[in-house]
């Protein structure tokens, strides 16, 4: 029996150990440290990246209707792929954040945020002043293009968001299926799969001195969250495993395998996972931290859709009452020339009577304008503050950077 368990105990380690070394490819999206190169190689090798080796440290792919590039540091391959949208000037705005020391998957989640975010405010905050236009209705012409051109690039940049988001939900899906599908077929060479209904199944030693596969009691310890979780805390017990069997230590090693069976299973465990405490610390930052941050960076990306479709439906009012305190002025100026000539009192008095209802109608498209102004000046000035308050998830984002 007890050389039994001990093959069992060194086949399951060795699934571990082979855990292990494939969790560094098993997500995009929270990648710890890794070979630059090796991670530049792994996303060519993912259809789901549509990525294009350029040369030998540069790949390109395409998130969200934008293509990245992403580099290796020559000189430097411990560093992670820094990846930058395609064209991009780097400057201004919230790209101004130094983000080589975050995964790449890391990296574009928070480009698209912020390359969405710096879209919006140049939308926001373009001039709308006459543009030097010749003439009033050329500057009116002007200004209602520049509405045009704010509206179109919302929709633009709200469908590369949209894109986006929807590409990196399906992947997750894939990459926590994908990380089950092969942490099972690992533990199954070793008969240490999940058996029916997902329930993991331990060898217990029964009458006659035989083993015999029996369900596994619910444990004390939250079971693992995920896939990725799942294999960590695997490889973890099953390296444990290992050190207790090279002492001779059986019955614990065996354990502490029933354990990485659970955590493959997703069921509660009989002992704390401490895979944190023994995998290498990244100089990355904590992808809960970057999520957290990511969403609140969302919450802004819809205040400022809310704010700009504002803007622009308070621009158009604007625009049009400018249109018609002008197309008023010219009849008024055209009348005025009338009346001049008007011989018959009756002629002057109608004349009268049209030109004080188009006085009146210029006045009322003239308070509209200052009210359009105003509620312009008023939504510009909450721009003005979102702005300040994205600046400081900026350095919140940057000081979760820096933190070791």
């Amino acid at each position: 029996m007890r050389s039994t368990t001990a093959k069992r105990i060194a086949l399951l380690t060795l699934a571990g150990s082979v855990l292990s070394a494939t969790l560094p490819l098993a997500s995009f999206a929270q990648q710890p440290q890794a070979m630059c190169h090796a991670s530049l190689e792994a996303y060519v090798h993912d259809r789901s990246l549509n990525a294009t080796r350029i040369d030998a440290h540069t790949v390109s792919m395409k998130r969200g209707g934008v293509v990245y590039i992403c580099r290796c540091d020559p000189y430097n391959d411990a560093r992670p792929p820094k990846c930058d949208p395609q064209n991009s000037s780097g400057s201004g705005g919230s790209s101004d954040l130094d983000l080589s020391r975050f995964s790449p998957g890391q990296q574009l989640a928070l480009k698209a945020t912020q390359s969405l975010i710096d879209g919006l405010f140049k939308s926001i905050f373009r001039p709308s002043s006459k543009n030097n236009a010749d003439s009033a209705a050329a500057a009116l012409q002007a200004r209602q293009e520049a509405i045009r051109k704010q509206e179109e690039e919302n929709r633009q940049a709200l469908a590369q968001w949209d894109a986006f988001r929807a590409e990196e939900q399906a992947r997750a899906q894939r990459e926590q299926e994908e990380a089950r599908r092969k942490g099972q077929e690992m533990l199954a060479q070793t008969g240490g799969a999940g058996g029916e209904g997902g329930r993991g199944l331990a060898f217990q030693p029964i009458a006659g001195g035989k083993l015999e596969m029996a369900p596994l009691p619910a444990g004390r310890y939250p079971a693992p969250k995920d896939a990725l979780e799942q294999a960590a805390c695997a490889a973890y017990f099953s390296k444990e495993a290992r050190k207790l069997a090279d002492q001779g230590k059986l019955k614990e090693a065996e354990f502490m395998s029933l354990q990485a069976q659970k955590a493959m299973s997703g069921e509660p465990l009989d002992a704390p996972c401490r895979a944190a405490a023994v995998t290498p610390a990244a100089p990355v930052a904590d992808p809960a931290t970057v999520q957290e941050i990511i969403g609140q960076y969302k919450v802004k990306i819809q205040e400022l859709l809310d704010l700009s479709e504002k803007l622009a439906q308070v621009r158009q009012q604007k625009v049009d009452a400018e249109a018609e305190v002008k197309e008023k002025e010219a009849r008024i100026a055209d009348l005025k020339a009338k009346a001049q000539s008007a011989t018959k009192p009756e002629e002057k008095k109608a004349d009268d009577d049209l030109l004080a209802e188009l006085s009146k109608l210029k006045g009322e498209a003239e308070e509209r304008v200052k009210i359009a102004d105003a509620n312009e000046k008023a939504f510009l000035l909450k721009a003005e503050e979102t702005k300040s308050e994205v600046d400081t998830l900026g350095s919140k984002l940057q000081q979760s950077k820096d933190k070791k």
